[in-house]
């Protein structure tokens, strides 16, 4: 908006400038037009003069007026685009931190589990890691927090969510064992590396799973040795 009121004030200044100096020489035909006519001269020359030179000053202010017009609306639709852009942005944001609070229920997959791990050294290492699902219950296609009962080994939560990873415990873990033996010792050591076998272990395991779904995995014990 600034931009928009320099700009006005500057096309003002011009076309009172402008004015100023058309006014004064239609005064000055004005006088002219006064003094009396010679031989063969045509008294009206001096009124067409002024005609002429206030019809441009007309035109002149009416193209000024326009333009001002044009890019005042420019800069309001410009304005109320970012505008716009922040409250939906806002919206975004309220909306991952509103689903960031609604932890799922939180369940282990049983005693630590113990790999070896390849290494760029060629000397032999292993693996020791605990994990546990952070998981929600699909209803009618939607997730749904499930509010039942505990069951089992959760940490909280529904029974009917709990249950089918009970009873898919073996085949989590073997999907945990044969993820981790394909990492390599200096992948796994990165934060990158912990955040893939996150993600395949999700990714993996959801595609069994048929009463709930894994939202997430956490690493209550990582010990590479």
């Amino acid at each position: 908006m600034e931009v928009f009121f320099k700009k006005s004030l500057y096309l003002e200044e011009n076309l009172a400038d402008k004015l100023n100096r058309e006014f004064k020489e239609g005064v000055d035909v004005a006088e002219e037009a006064k003094v009396p006519s010679g031989p063969g001269e045509n008294p009206n020359k001096g009124l067409k003069g002024m005609i002429i030179i206030f019809s441009f000053a007309f035109l002149i202010t009416v193209i000024i007026a326009s333009t001002v017009l044009i890019i005042f609306l420019k800069e309001k639709e410009s304005q109320e685009a970012k505008n716009k852009t922040k409250t939906e942005h806002k919206k975004d944001q309220k909306k991952e931190a509103h689903k960031k609070k609604e932890l799922g229920i939180i369940v282990d997959i049983g005693d630590e589990v113990i790999v070896n791990v390849k290494s760029t050294d060629e000397n032999p290492h292993y693996l020791k890691i605990k994990v546990s699902l952070e998981v929600k219950e699909i209803h009618h296609g939607k997730d749904k927090k499930d509010s039942g009962g505990g069951h089992g080994g959760g940490h909280g939560g529904g029974g009917a969510t709990v249950e089918e990873i009970e009873k898919r415990k073996p085949q989590i873990r073997d999907l945990l064992i044969r993820i981790l033996t394909t990492k390599m010792k200096e992948e796994i050591e990165e934060k990158a590396g912990k955040d893939r076998i996150r993600k395949e272990m999700i990714t993996e395991a959801n595609k069994f799973l048929t009463t709930v779904k894994i939202q997430n995995v956490f690493f209550e014990e990582f010990l590479i040795q």
